[in-house]
């Protein structure tokens, strides 16, 4: 578990996320600023965020290329416009739906009776979520919503 303050932590991650060796720094007064850092990212696969634990102050990394950040940033942009606004909060709520029953669905699938270290589970677990949130948000969209793909 990390420690309040994890400097260790901070620098490592900072080093990561940072796109040039002197925005390492910034990075880090960013995590020491405030509880948590929100930052868009890009990887493979279907997960659709990474949590860093630094000690109380997390970063929170969501996957750009991710099914829920491209329907999300679609009706945000929506609303933005002032196009379908009625409709759109429909998505939004249809949206968290969507993310809380394969958040449920993704739980439902590690067999409570097997044994698994934290950092296992916490893996395990992300993976899963982020396997159903794509599985659901992609039938969400071709029978209910087709004017998101």
């Amino acid at each position: 578990m990390p420690k309040e303050g994890d400097k260790e932590r901070e620098e490592e991650t900072a080093g990561k996320i940072a796109q040039r060796p002197e925005d390492v720094k910034i990075w880090i007064e960013r995590f020491r600023s405030q509880p948590f850092t929100i930052q868009d990212d890009s990887w493979p696969g279907s997960t659709f965020m990474e949590l860093t634990h630094m000690g109380g102050k997390d970063l929170l990394q969501y996957n750009t290329r991710h099914d829920f950040i491209n329907v999300l940033r679609t009706i945000q942009l929506e609303i933005k416009e002032g196009i379908n606004e009625a409709h759109n909060a429909n998505r939004l709520n249809a949206l968290i739906d969507i993310t809380m029953m394969a958040y449920g669905k993704g739980q439902s699938m590690i067999d409570p009776e097997e044994k698994m270290t934290g950092k296992r589970y916490k893996e395990t677990m992300i993976a899963n979520w982020g396997q159903y949130l794509e599985a659901y948000i992609g039938t969400w969209i071709d029978e209910f919503d087709r004017d998101l793909q």
